[in-house]
């Protein structure tokens, strides 16, 4: 066990003490299984990183925005061009004015699971958390209550995908080591990407779009992978 081990341990526990136990679905749970669809369109196409992911999901993977690309794009573009090193939060503090504190809070907590989740076991079980307590405070009127099921959905799901592409051989062995941190800090900037554009997408156009959004988010986000 490393140093930090049992005082971080304690922030997990402090920071997720509230949250239910029992288990629950996601009623938009279809918004990140949906998402992983796309992504795996993208990422087996390769493409151009020069032309839009929006306009790629729609020509290469066939989604329908329900609109025009060239509106797609510049409708979205702000979820996906955005930088991906920066908190859930403060991508989302644009659009702060939708939420009520309780519904903007689930965006605090989803940082903290960004912050302090060391493994893909860890993060899952505080996403599934996460969702549970979403489902027990909140329902599904309004566009911003969509969004958040939409994140948590795709976080899941996101965490899912990433973490078996990209595992380099030390994670597959469970082992603690610097390569694996650094390789889980950077599925953790993709997750933390891909669940952004999914609420956002959700919150300005539905579920659907959701989706696509989030997918196409991966796309420019993922190349911290590689490096």
């Amino acid at each position: 066990m490393n140093n930090r081990s049992t005082p971080r341990m304690l922030l997990v526990a402090l920071a997720f003490a509230w949250l239910p136990a029992h288990a629950a679905v996601n009623p938009f749970d279809q918004v990140g299984f949906e998402h992983n669809v796309y992504l795996e369109c993208l990422m087996a196409k390769g493409g151009d990183n020069t032309v839009s992911p929006l306009r790629r999901i729609v020509e290469e993977c066939g989604f329908d925005p329900g609109t025009s690309i060239d509106d797609f794009i510049a409708g979205y573009s702000q979820f996906v061009d955005v930088d991906p090193s920066l908190s859930v939060v403060e991508r989302m503090r644009p659009y702060r004015a939708r939420y009520t504190d309780a519904q903007f809070s689930f965006f605090e907590k989803i940082d903290q699971v960004l912050l302090l989740a060391e493994t893909q076991a860890e993060a899952d079980a505080m996403f599934a958390d996460l969702e549970a307590d979403a489902i027990a405070r909140l329902g599904t009127r309004t566009a911003a209550e969509r969004s958040i099921f939409a994140a948590l959905s795709t976080a899941r799901h996101s965490l899912e995908y990433w973490s078996l592409a990209y595992a380099p051989p030390a994670a597959a062995a469970g082992a603690i080591s610097p390569q694996r941190l650094k390789w889980w800090q950077k599925v953790l900037i993709v997750v933390g990407a891909d669940l952004l554009g999914a609420a956002g997408g959700t919150l300005i156009g539905g579920p659907v779009v959701g989706a696509g959004t989030g997918a196409a988010s991966s796309t420019g986000a993922a190349t911290v992978l590689k490096d």
